[in-house]
């Protein structure tokens, strides 16, 4: 929760530049199979509903990785440009704020089959405009993610190096939220 202090610092600062400070989130998910799908799909959809968030790299082939990828292109993403132009300008409205999903499966792996993390930085270093997000993706975010962000961004806006790091709290029992609903 923010303190009636903070809460007036940002409104003092304003919110035209929260709409600004866009983060390219790029994860590398386990395999996709019963016992991690539910909770990496909750997570991966709770970040879809951030307000700083204008691209996600999904990275891996794991089982399943390829496939959810093109699922969630096809309810969040952005069409692909290739597409009949008549029909890209019949549905422009709708497109508005949808996310830039990349699928990435050629990253370098050591002997043991898991992920380099300086690669995966790399790769999103290399997809964003500003800033870059790598979070693992059984971490949920709520809205409040939005806010400290843009605090930082908003109370050191010359820093160009910078980590943020947050906590995590496990969930024992999880199960798949339903994102629809506006009090989930």
């Amino acid at each position: 929760m923010y303190n009636i202090k903070k809460i007036s610092f940002i409104n003092q600062i304003g919110f035209i530049n929260q709409m600004q400070n866009k983060l390219t989130f790029i994860c590398c998910p386990k395999p996709f199979v019963p016992q991690y799908k539910d909770i990496q799909n909750n997570a991966i959809l709770s970040w879809t509903k951030l307000k700083c968030i204008e691209k996600l790299i999904i990275c891996g082939k794991d089982k399943g990785v390829k496939e959810y990828t093109d699922h969630l292109k096809t309810i969040h993403g952005k069409l692909d440009r290739k597409l009949d132009r008549k029909l890209d300008r019949k549905l422009d409205r709708k497109l508005d704020g949808k996310l830039d999903i990349i699928y990435e499966p050629n990253i370098n792996i050591n002997e043991h089959g898991t992920p380099l993390v300086d690669h995966i930085f790399k790769i999103g270093a290399n997809n964003c405009k500003k800033y870059v997000c790598y979070i693992n993706a059984d971490i949920i975010l709520l809205k409040d993610f939005d806010d400290t962000f843009n605090e930082f961004i908003n109370q050191h806006p010359n820093r160009k190096d910078f980590l943020l790091v947050g906590q995590r709290w496990d969930w024992h029992k999880p199960h798949a939220i339903d994102f629809d609903n506006k009090n989930w």
